[in-house]
């Protein structure tokens, strides 16, 4: 079996449908039990590459499948259109997932079409470090230059030092150091 891999990526394997299905039933069982021994729920989101390897068709197969197994979400990786979202979700029951990728397989939806399609929850894995690169690269290009466009730079992607201290927690860090002190 080949390692797992994203599935806006090449090279993707997928296990065979019985086994996949049985996977989730494990997981879906697993998860009753430890909920009914007084755990916190837990949700069962089952995913499948088969889009990828399979063909959509085999991949809604697999996530109606999952469903019936007892999974909370459905989640069909990489499908490559409007008209496929739609298809799974027309075609699958419960909820399901999109996995959103600037420059990946699947259009960038909004919001908004997203849950009038029939999508329940989306991830946005590089929605906030894909601009933070980029935003890095010019700042470290800008430390080694001179002028006014370096400085403005520069300034263009930091936050004011009162900002920049709030946000890492400095508030908080000073509240505790001065309660520990007290005691």
């Amino acid at each position: 079996m080949a390692p797992k891999r994203c599935g806006h990526t090449r090279d993707k394997a997928v296990v065979s449908f019985d086994e996949a299905v049985s996977r989730v039933r494990a997981a879906v069982d697993a998860a009753h039990e430890a909920a009914g021994e007084g755990g916190a729920p837990i949700v069962i989101v089952a995913r499948t590459d088969a889009r990828g390897t399979n063909g959509l068709d085999e991949a809604i197969r697999r996530c109606v499948a999952f469903s019936e197994a007892g999974a909370d979400v459905t989640f069909l990786e990489a499908p490559q259109s409007r008209d496929e979202m739609v298809a799974y979700c027309e075609g699958v029951p419960g909820l399901k997932m999109a996995n959103l990728l600037e420059g990946g397989l699947t259009p960038l939806l909004p919001p908004a079409e997203l849950e009038q399609i029939g999508f329940a929850l989306a991830a946005y894995p590089f929605a906030t470090l894909n601009p933070a690169i980029v935003a890095m690269r010019a700042s470290l290009r800008a430390l080694g230059a001179e002028g006014e466009e370096a400085r403005a730079t520069r300034e263009r992607f930091a936050l004011g030092f009162p900002e920049l201290q709030r946000v890492v927690g400095f508030p908080q860090y000073y509240a505790e150091e001065a309660r520990y002190k007290t005691k």
